[in-house]
């Protein structure tokens, strides 16, 4: 329970700082318009400054699990070091897997490929 209340502690926050806002009435990136975003020229950047974000609070939600003796939600290595450009295939992988969760918040679906590709 107390893993479920960090990830969407996390993913909660990550939405009021970044102040995202799609389609007028969602509060997050579905996957899909993250993909299609990351890969257009006028919102790459944009896209990109986004997925740090995410990363970053990805990465301190799972040292916060470990540091309090709770399962992470992944394991990569420790010369590993999550960051924004892996989130782009993180998302793309896992929605090429699993087409139905394209319209899912892009951060679930990126932890979602994270804890099945770095399993503890």
């Amino acid at each position: 329970m107390k893993k479920l209340t960090i990830i969407f502690f996390l993913l909660f926050s990550h939405l009021i700082a970044a102040g995202t806002s799609h389609a007028g009435s969602e509060s997050f990136i579905t996957a899909s318009d993250f993909i299609k975003a990351s890969e257009a020229k006028e919102t790459k950047e944009k896209m990109k400054t986004y997925a740090g974000g995410l990363a970053n609070g990805i990465t301190w939600a799972n040292t916060e699990l470990e540091k309090t003796r709770n399962k992470p939600l992944f394991c990569i290595a420790k010369n590993e070091e999550l960051k924004d450009t892996h989130i782009l295939g993180l998302a793309k992988a896992h929605v090429k897997r699993f087409p139905h969760v394209s319209a899912f918040p892009v951060g679930l679906v990126v932890i979602k490929e994270l804890t099945e590709f770095y399993p503890c």
